[in-house]
């Protein structure tokens, strides 16, 4: 809390009531605010005034202006507006209530079902943006951000595309950083930019990868001081993660090995990761459904009748499959009628 921000108790372009600070970010302050325009809660990100007369900063704030605005997915933020207002420039994004995956990761490794949740949400968002020919080239666990009123499971946004250069390594003559550069963002930064300054599309396949690593294990592929961590990723790629830890389904642990690979040509790209995860899990991994929120940004509890629907759905669903499973392919008539029937009843 910052009691003391001029912004508080202002309203951004006539439009945007400043009520709190969310949190601080590498370009500036996120506030949440009161759309009066819409009657909505949103988060406002304000670039910090010292950058005012930093134009390379104002340029990286345009790049991911205009980047997010170009990836439309269930997994990235939503950028709702943007503008000027008073010689601040601000971003208006959409409301959300979660912690980001750094958080989460103090608690140790989490397991492997829930990583591949976790992970083909991320591929699929920067696969959406891979599309838009956009570079996340910043994907660490501080932006990943994983929602709290998902109904149930892990709801999975991806944040800050387009921040280019802001938090990326600094590449010398001998390959190592500059310094400045947080450990968090040079543990998941792909050998090829560490020795050409090039980043492109399979950069965030690695980093991907390298975030995988870290979840399984719960710790990153490399570390101690930056650069001990830069030598070790120009040097060889990490072990897989079964050697670090236990019950890493073989699939998945090659998967990680595949994507921490040093020839970019060797990673499978942001769909086939999806693929081979929802193929691994044998289950569909995308994202689950949101509670809304009230106008104080409380998850709203479902009816107790939407919960027994759900929970009739679901009974519907096993009988299907039981039904198909015990007695084969000719009886899937009977078996949908008898889910029909249990549907009609939830309803």
């Amino acid at each position: 809390m910052a009691p003391s921000d001029p912004l508080l108790g202002t309203t951004i372009t006539e439009r945007y009531a400043v009520r709190d600070v969310a949190h601080d970010e590498a370009l500036g302050r996120v506030y949440t605010a009161w759309d009066t325009d819409d009657d909505r809660l949103v988060h406002i990100k304000v670039l910090r005034h010292e950058f005012a007369n930093d134009t390379k900063k104002f340029e990286r704030f345009g790049r991911e202006i205009t980047a997010t605005f170009m990836v439309t997915h269930p997994n990235t933020v939503e950028v709702l507006d943007f503008g000027e207002d008073d010689g601040r420039l601000f971003l208006v994004l959409e409301f959300l209530v979660g912690h980001d995956l750094s958080s989460e990761l103090v608690r140790g490794a989490i397991a492997p079902e829930r990583v591949a949740h976790i992970a083909a949400q991320i591929a699929a968002a920067i696969g959406a943006a891979h599309q838009e020919g956009i570079v996340h080239r910043n994907l660490c666990p501080d932006n990943i951000l994983l929602l709290d009123h998902a109904v149930e499971g892990d709801a999975v946004k991806v944040r800050d595309f387009g921040l280019s250069k802001l938090e990326s390594v600094e590449v010398t003559e001998d390959g190592l950083t500059t310094g400045n550069t947080r450990m968090g963002v040079a543990a998941y930064t792909a050998p090829e930019y560490l020795s050409t300054g090039n980043f492109h599309l399979k950069g965030d396949l690695y980093a991907l990868g390298a975030l995988m690593w870290h979840m399984l294990v719960g710790q990153p592929p490399y570390e101690g001081p930056i650069d001990q961590v830069l030598n070790g990723i120009m040097t060889a790629p990490p072990p897989p993660p079964s050697e670090n830890a236990a019950d890493v389904p073989e699939w998945l642990d090659q998967l990680v090995v595949d994507l921490l690979s040093r020839d970019p040509a060797d990673r499978p790209g942001a769909y086939k990761v999806q693929q081979q995860l929802e193929k691994g899990t044998g289950q569909a991994l995308g994202m689950p459904d949101l509670l809304d929120l009230d106008a104080d940004g409380r998850p709203v509890p479902l009816p107790a009748e939407a919960a027994s629907s759900r929970g009739w759905i679901g009974l519907a669903v096993v009988a299907l499959v039981a039904v198909v499973s015990l007695v084969g392919l000719g009886v899937v008539v009977i078996a949908t009628a008898l889910s029909i029937l249990l549907l009609r009843v939830a309803a």
